[in-house]
């Protein structure tokens, strides 16, 4: 006669008095944490490329910024694209992104660092010594 404890192994048992979870659950856990760090990563690279193009493009790069335009190309192309079709870099994303930027460098930046709001109105009444 079978009952709903036969699939549970002597191993099981102990560790789920000992109060460990499940391997079925640790298993989905560990994959949901990969894939989150791989779509990280994935993140990182892409806004890591659109700030490479347009430090190049502030600073009259023109080297500079075809070697991020090819890197954009190459990560467009890469798996990462392929598993997030979301990340693929077109033109309009480009143009956003350069806009974007140029907004925060000329409202939020000093001396070449982005301050918080609440920061940069103190040092723009009281400096900083």
């Amino acid at each position: 006669m079978a009952t709903m404890y036969d699939d549970i192994t002597a191993g099981d048992l102990v560790a789920k008095v000992l109060g460990f979870p499940p391997n079925e659950y640790t298993k989905a856990m560990d994959e949901t944490s990969a894939a989150k760090r791989m779509s990280d990563r994935d993140r990182a690279k892409r806004a890591k490329l659109l700030k490479k193009l347009y430090v190049a493009e502030q600073y009259g790069d023109f080297e500079g910024m075809d070697d991020a335009e090819r890197e954009i190309d190459e990560f467009n192309a890469s798996a990462a694209v392929g598993r997030d079709p979301d990340l693929f870099v077109s033109r309009k994303t480009v143009k956003k992104s350069l806009a974007r930027h140029r907004a925060t460098s000329a409202t939020r930046m000093h001396n070449g660092v982005v301050l918080p709001k609440n920061i940069q109105g103190i040092v723009e009444e009281d400096g900083f010594f």
